[in-house]
């Protein structure tokens, strides 16, 4: 289920343009997220606020596939 909550959040953050970033499959066929940040002037703030919107859109992909 895990490979399928992160292709749907992924789904997700495309449809809204929230945030723009990738995943990749491993070789034990586990989906991990590649996530570049190029801009000097982020903040940890700004990390935080990223990962809190991607546990979101988990959380949702993960409520919709659970039902």
């Amino acid at each position: 289920m895990l490979g399928k909550i992160t292709v749907l959040a992924k789904k997700y953050m495309m449809e809204e343009g929230k945030m723009m970033l990738g995943y990749s499959k491993s070789k034990n066929n586990h989906y991990f997220w590649r996530i570049v940040m190029s801009n000097p002037y982020n903040t940890t703030e700004d990390v935080h606020y990223e990962m809190k919107l991607i546990g979101e859109y988990c959380e949702q992909a993960y409520k919709e596939l659970s039902n």
